[in-house]
């Protein structure tokens, strides 16, 4: 048995990897690598965007993507799961963003057609991890605007 380092109790982890009394997290060591390797990689390639040329910079967005889609299918922890899926809309955003040819529209309206590629990803992804809209934190109706 482990012991909390929060509450100072003997504890076992629970399914969600935290303190049975206390919930503080209890993650083992050889989990931390994962989200590391995401980091530098998007680092890696945010870099190789700026400073090599864009081109790679895709490139190795995609190989990214590719990566985290396959990482979510292939993850046999339902929390790394959700994670890898979460991480592949990242390069996801720079991707739609270097590959849309916008020279000829006026820049009000390249956020809109950037982005709405781009929501409809993150709903997809929202739908596929079954998240409830409570736990958006978002009001179910009654959504009220203020005009200035």
């Amino acid at each position: 048995m482990l012991k909390c380092p929060n509450c100072g109790q003997k504890t076992e982890r629970t399914r969600n990897f935290a303190c049975q009394w206390c919930a503080y997290p209890l993650i083992p060591k050889e989990y931390y690598w994962e989200p590391i390797v995401y980091l530098l990689a998007i680092t890696g390639a945010e870099t190789i965007t700026v400073i090599v040329q864009p081109l790679w910079g895709i490139v190795c967005h995609t190989i990214i993507l590719v990566a985290a889609i396959v990482h979510s299918s292939l993850a046999s922890d339902y929390r790394y799961r959700h994670l890898a899926l979460s991480l592949a809309l990242v390069p996801l955003v720079r991707i739609i963003s270097l590959c849309m040819p916008l020279a000829n529209i006026p820049q009000m309206w390249w956020y809109p057609i950037i982005y709405a590629p781009l929501l409809v990803a993150a709903l997809m992804v929202v739908r596929i991890l079954a998240i409830s809209q409570g736990r958006w934190d978002l009001p179910s109706a009654g959504y009220r605007f203020s005009s200035p």
